[in-house]
């Protein structure tokens, strides 16, 4: 495929294929078995969220169990499985590979323990939990999944207790199954297979839950291994290749890769084994804020003069003032610190019992630890200055607590008075508790009752959760950054519906805007992978410059990007086109121009042309008939489907020569002219144009041959896909 590309664009999109969901026959399930109904009351979530998780576990176990019957082998899980991994070898390398797409802080990990609790009374026998490489992390998840009832629950932090623990597990893992969770790194994922082999772990049907799978599991050597011009052996990543000895363990499994954020997986090659095969898209229960309370056209005031809150914009140059600053803060950095302790004073203020939660403050302003060091110190020296001015009853403290008070009324209008929010602030900001988390940031957690601020870099991005998160301060924007990176940091999203009067975030409007453009993108992701058929036709767009990943887990080779106004043709014209196929498209040009082929097409007069709006659906017939080694008619049928409604054709005769240098079989620079191709640029909609070579030449065999070219709009946001396919 042959692309001309136009203009840079605002912004990276990610189109991608996959397999449909499993096949074959799905074993009875058991759905309220006494695993699921000890786990569930263990549980720490509303009671009304319990059914909705519920169902969606369900669901999830439905496809995992069917393609397990499928993919891997029968009879062994379901209600009436055997519990017992037989000698037969699965399809493929691996077992399969599936995907739980949700939301940010959205309720991921209770959805994991409801399916662990399933998939143990379906039969499954071992369940392995990835999780990040951070301790706090791994232990939180790890007491988290000790809600499974019945089951062994180890952690890959407490390496000590499983291996003198051996004997007990081996003999109840049969019946009770095992729970693993397990850091990844590669001493941690080491051990966990030891203890997988020392139990006999291969002999039982297997589930892998891979949190933040798009994060550390992924093979970031794998671009290197594309490059043609590299002729030694590239081997895998370490922990990529620790993850898939543990698959090597677990003769028989299913792989789920769990993350909010999946262009990284879906940008695989339709090969690899972790390119997933089918998904479950979560959705999240009442009460869920996420980008649509943030980082909507509302918010952002695209239609106002100014952001509409939570949205509080500051200066683009915050970022480097408050780099270079010698004492003396930025304004945004003041007032987003003066709003927090209103916020925080009014919530206790309005509700004692608070006085038991953390309230909290979240400063992500950079990935350096330097920046953290730096920032701690500021912090610290102004809110001394801050309780110092409130005191003495003056200064520019007393100014930016009004300035603040202000801003709270807009959307919590039944404040208490102002002397009583200051002089609860002076009672509680000496017992602030500041926190630096990153790789050398101390394990101290938030204090109950006084306020808490939270410095943070790249550890903020993934899973960690804030619990009455109330101001972010957000000014993180390097040179080249992927959107997956990005999204992650939205620590504000979750379930605080009744938190959003007290919240506030504070950035740039360029971060704003890049947030909201991966806010939609995120939308139009999810309700494609809800099309049950949708793996076969992924798109994923994003603002500006960033990237939909990092390219270091890319096979770039098989990467495809189409810039707005790309203007794409296959180099080699396809006169060997089957007859089927070609009557196949006189028939559309019949029935969408209401012409007679025939009489239409002969005329060598380049002049006469046809132009009509048609269906989606039908250009993506049409690209699809066109399908060729260098015409990729599949992908870009799934491109246009993804992202439109309606496609213009248009056709015209061709009267194509043999040019100088040319060979017989190619067309260099395609058949449309300069001025079409600018028109179609111009438009809003792509452009499908039809061609027929209507002149016999030997540079074309002596046939006459459809040609397609397809050109996409000027202004169209850039697109991404993986150019592997299955027929």
């Amino acid at each position: 495929m042959s692309i001309n590309q136009g203009e840079p664009s605002s912004s990276i999109g990610g189109v991608s294929k996959g397999s449909s969901k499993g096949e074959g026959s799905l074993p009875d399930l058991l759905t309220d078995g006494p695993f699921l109904q000890k786990t569930l009351p263990r549980l720490d979530i509303p009671d009304e969220h319990v059914g909705a998780i519920r169902e969606q576990s369900v669901q999830l176990l439905s496809e995992v169990v069917r393609t397990y019957e499928h993919d891997v082998a029968p009879g062994e899980v379901g209600m009436n499985g055997t519990g017992v991994a037989s000698e037969a070898k699965p399809n493929g390398e691996f077992g399969p590979t599936g995907l739980m797409y949700g939301r940010i802080q959205s309720g991921k990990t209770a959805a994991m323990i409801t399916f662990t609790a399933l998939a143990l009374d379906n039969k499954f026998r071992i369940v392995i939990v990835l999780t990040t490489n951070f301790v706090e992390l791994v232990t939180q998840t790890a007491e988290r999944f000790g809600a499974v009832a019945r089951a062994l629950v180890h952690a890959s932090t407490e390496r000590n207790a499983w291996e003198s623990d051996v004997e007990n597990i081996k003999k109840h893992v049969g019946k009770r199954g095992v729970v693993i969770v397990c850091a990844k790194e590669a001493r941690h994922l080491e051990s966990a297979r030891e203890l997988i082999e020392a139990i006999g772990g291969g002999g039982y049907p297997a589930v892998i839950l891979d949190d933040e799978a798009d994060q550390a599991s992924l093979d970031t050597n794998v671009r290197k291994r594309s490059n043609p011009k590299v002729n030694e052996e590239i081997a895998p990543t370490r922990i990529h290749e620790k993850i898939a000895d543990i698959r090597r363990a677990l003769r028989h499994h299913v792989f789920i890769q769990v993350t909010a954020t999946p262009f990284a997986l879906l940008l695989q090659n339709v090969d690899s084994p972790l390119r997933p095969r089918f998904t479950q898209v979560l959705q999240p229960g009442d009460g869920y804020t996420g980008g649509e309370h943030f980082f909507s056209e509302k918010h952002l005031g695209f239609d106002e003069t100014a952001p509409v809150p939570p949205i509080i914009y500051v200066d683009e140059n915050e970022s480097k003032e408050l780099q270079r600053c010698d004492g003396t803060p930025p304004k945004g950095f003041e007032e987003a610190i003066a709003f927090y302790l209103v916020s925080a004073s009014t919530q206790i203020l309005k509700d004692p019992s608070v006085a038991k939660k953390s309230q909290n403050f979240l400063c992500h302003t950079s990935h350096k630890k330097s920046e953290h060091g730096k920032l701690d110190k500021l912090l610290r020296a102004f809110l001394s200055d801050f309780e110092d001015q409130l005191e003495s009853g003056g200064g520019r403290a007393t100014n930016l607590v009004h300035t603040g008070y202000a801003e709270l009324s807009r959307t919590f209008p039944d404040l208490p008075p102002v002397d009583a929010v200051i002089e609860d602030i002076v009672d509680r900001l000496p017992g602030r508790r500041i926190r630096v988390i990153n790789s050398e940031g101390k394990g101290v957690s938030e204090l109950p009752g006084v306020p808490n601020f939270i410095i943070g870099g790249n550890i903020i991005g993934r899973g960690l959760t804030i619990p009455n998160l109330l101001v972010t301060y957000y000014l993180r924007k390097p040179k080249i950054s992927q959107m997956d990176t990005m999204f992650q940091h939205a620590r504000m999203f979750g379930y605080r519906a009744s938190l959003m009067p007290l919240t506030r975030v504070f950035l740039p409007r360029s971060l704003a805007i890049r947030f909201h453009s991966i806010y939609r993108a995120e939308n139009d992701l999810r309700d494609q992978l809800s099309d049950g058929d949708v793996l076969r036709s992924i798109s994923v767009q994003v603002v500006g410059n960033l990237r939909a990943t990092r390219y270091g887990v890319l096979d770039t080779g098989s990467v495809v990007s189409l810039r707005s106004g790309a203007h794409v043709f296959p180099y080699e014209p396809p006169f060997d086109m089957p007859a089927t196929r070609r009557k196949k498209i006189e028939k559309i040009y019949d029935d969408v121009f209401q012409n007679d082929f025939e009489q239409q097409t002969n005329a060598a007069d380049e002049s006469h042309h046809h132009s009509k709006m048609i269906p989606v659906a039908l250009a993506g017939d049409l690209c699809r008939l066109f399908h060729q080694s260098d015409w990729n008619g599949v992908a870009l049928a799934e491109i246009l489907d993804s992202t439109w409604t309606d496609v213009r054709l248009r056709f015209r005769p061709m009267n194509r020569k043999r040019r100088a240098g040319q060979t017989e079989t190619d067309l260099p620079t395609g058949a449309l002219s300069g001025e079409e191709l600018k028109q179609a640029r111009d438009e809003e909609l792509p452009t499908l144009f039809l061609f027929r070579q209507v002149a016999e030449y030997p540079a074309w065999k002596n046939r006459r041959f459809w040609y397609p070219t397809l050109v996409f709009p000027g202004r169209m946001r850039n697109i991404v896909y993986n150019d592997t396919f299955e027929e």
